[in-house]
C-alpha cells in the first residue's frame, strides 16, 4: 500500500492510515499529564499506564485538585 502523498509503503492498510493520519495530518494523541504525543492511541495509552500509573485522571470543579 503506497502513499498518495510521498513514497513511503506499508505492508497493509492500517499502517498506511496510520502513516497518513500522523505524518500529513498531523493528528496526534497528546497526554493531558505531560508534553508526551503519541502517533496512536495505543502508544498513549500505553504511556499513560507506564509513565503516570494508568489511573485515569479527575479534575475538581469545586477546587483546583487534580488527581
Amino acid at each position: 500500500h503506497k502513499c498518495d502523498e510521498c513514497e513511503s509503503k506499508f505492508a497493509n492498510k492500517n499502517g498506511l492510515r496510520i502513516h497518513v493520519e500522523s505524518i500529513h495530518l498531523n493528528i496526534k494523541y497528546p497526554c493531558d499529564r505531560c508534553e508526551f504525543q503519541s502517533t496512536r492511541k495505543i502508544g498513549l495509552d500505553q504511556h499513560i499506564k507506564n509513565v503516570h500509573g494508568g489511573g485515569i485522571n479527575f479534575n475538581c470543579e469545586s477546587c483546583d485538585l487534580f488527581f
